[in-house]
């Protein structure tokens, strides 16, 4: 059963919802909805794999007159593993550029190693790859992050 909460920090208005998912012809299941609150509005769609992932869309709308801040808080519960495991995980080699000198950075993989590799019992089990950032400090952002 996977859940969804959002709600607004410092004001009581909070909406979740405990669904059961849809399964997808992939293996992975899929859950949406739109939910309200007093000061928010949020549409939302998930899809979730039960290696355990979770991915989705979330558009939060803020209806009230000031500045809110919202938590989001998606769980998935997961069978727990046999013993013995150990369970880890590593970051690959990476590199950040600001090629277009905007402040948006961009973090890439470096060859066929992943941004971070998730690891059970030091098999590889999850990785995640590249994704963009906005970076702090200016346009013209390079160079490259390495595990040594």
């Amino acid at each position: 059963m996977v859940t969804v909460d959002i709600s607004s920090v410092g004001i009581y208005d909070v909406y979740h919802i405990e669904g059961e998912t849809t399964p997808n012809p992939d293996g992975t299941f899929g859950l949406g909805g739109i939910g309200y609150g007093t000061n928010f509005n949020c549409d939302w769609s998930i899809t979730v794999n039960p290696d355990p992932s979770i991915t989705g869309t979330f558009n939060l709308t803020n209806l009230s007159t000031s500045t809110q801040t919202f938590i989001l808080t998606v769980t998935l519960p997961i069978a727990p593993l046999s013993a013995p495991t150990r369970m880890g995980g590593f970051f690959g080699d990476v590199t950040y550029t600001d090629a277009n000198s905007d402040s948006s950075v961009t973090l890439a993989t470096v060859a066929a190693n992943p941004f971070y590799r998730a690891l059970i019992d030091a098999l590889g089990v999850q990785d995640l790859g590249s994704f963009t950032v906005t970076a702090f400090g200016g346009p013209g952002v390079f160079g490259t992050v390495s595990r040594e």
